[in-house]
């Protein structure tokens, strides 16, 4: 399971609102989405993708890193695989 994590997403995008915009730049839909609020900084969204592994999520990433999205400069993470 692959992990992205979105940094400064807009607090009240929705979920679908999320994975339609991933959609658009060839993301598959994700399996979960957890939000941490902004408090002193940016709001993140971390989504979760059982179809996808860490490399094709790095292919992925760079269609949106950096892009604006509402108003937003998004940022996209890969967390590194966790041993299970």
């Amino acid at each position: 399971m692959a992990e992205l994590l979105l940094v400064n997403v807009e607090e009240h995008a929705r979920d679908d609102e999320v994975g339609a915009f991933l959609t658009r730049y060839g993301f598959p839909l994700f399996d979960s989405i957890e939000r941490v609020p902004a408090g002193i900084g940016n709001p993140i969204a971390l989504l979760r993708f059982s179809t996808l592994s860490s490399v094709g999520l790095y292919t992925l990433r760079a269609r949106i890193d950096h892009l604006s999205w509402r108003g937003r400069l998004i940022r996209a993470h890969i967390l590194p695989d966790r041993k299970v």
